[in-house]
């Protein structure tokens, strides 16, 4: 069955149109020595719908879903289109042949009781302050959410994916003679019984004392092996020659590079 957005939306002259929808419901919690410093919850669901019309895409996007809302941004979307003069290929794809099916099942963290989360967090905090090098946990951290994304398409396309996770940690400030340093590890869960404040609670400690009694190194070419963490950070900076967009601007090394070998091999 077509959308009735989309079905108005073709009548209105768009040629393809596209509708991408994201609820995400989150919830935070912080201790501070021992009390509930912050709570907050939220619960937003927003919808971009894409079209292309006279063979220009453009897109609008809102969190209002009434009908009469809807009509109204159609035409937002239709002038916003008239008004590029960029001349890039619009394309709304179609979808694969197939997709594959998630075998995870999401879990449902606000079925625990808000009471057992403050525990286990007031534990991680606990747990860290009774290290002799630790003066201070500046705050501990639990955060879960619970996203819903839809996405479907005038070409058939029709998918929905529901993602849930949570994560704790706490920063601390770790002491020795005059040298002060701060550390944190953040723990990610697919479902609350991974929550363990313990192996959280060592793991940050553990990162804190490795810092303490640093020295500096004299300049020079050093052998160098990057955490997971760390690469990760270096690889963001590289994320944008990745983009059709930066391709078709050629704006990207990787233009023309298909099935081609990029990299030393090594």
């Amino acid at each position: 069955m077509t959308h009735p957005w989309i079905t108005l939306g073709l009548k209105k002259g768009l040629t393809d149109i596209e509708i991408f929808s994201t609820r995400n419901k989150t919830m935070k919690l912080t201790v501070y020595q021992q009390s509930v410093d912050e709570f907050v919850q939220s619960d937003v669901d927003v919808t971009t719908i894409r079209g292309i019309y006279d063979g220009h895409a453009a897109s609008v996007r809102f969190e209002n879903k009434d009908d009469a809302n809807v009509d109204a941004l159609l035409d937002q979307l239709i002038a916003n289109a008239k008004a590029i003069t960029l001349n890039e290929p619009a394309i709304i794809f179609a979808g694969s042949e197939s997709y594959p099916e998630a075998s995870k099942v999401p879990f449902d963290f606000s079925s625990v009781p808000t009471a057992e989360k403050i525990e286990k967090l007031k534990a991680l905090e606990q747990r860290i302050l009774d290290h002799e090098k630790v003066t201070q946990v500046q705050s501990s951290v639990y955060y879960e959410g619970d996203s819903t994304t839809t996405l479907i398409n005038s070409k058939g396309l029709s998918l929905q994916d529901r993602t849930t996770f949570a994560y704790a940690y706490a920063s601390a400030v770790f002491a020795e003679g005059d040298d002060i340093q701060s550390a944190y590890d953040v723990a990610m869960m697919h479902s609350f019984a991974e929550f363990d404040p313990e192996t959280i609670a060592q793991t940050t400690i553990d990162l804190g004392v490795r810092k303490l009694g640093g020295a500096s190194l004299p300049s020079k070419a050093y052998p160098v092996v990057f955490s997971n963490k760390m690469f990760a950070n270096i690889l963001g900076v590289f994320t944008t020659i990745f983009s059709g967009e930066s391709a078709n601007r050629n704006l990207t090394p990787l233009k023309d590079k298909v099935s081609k070998q990029t990299n030393c091999g090594c």
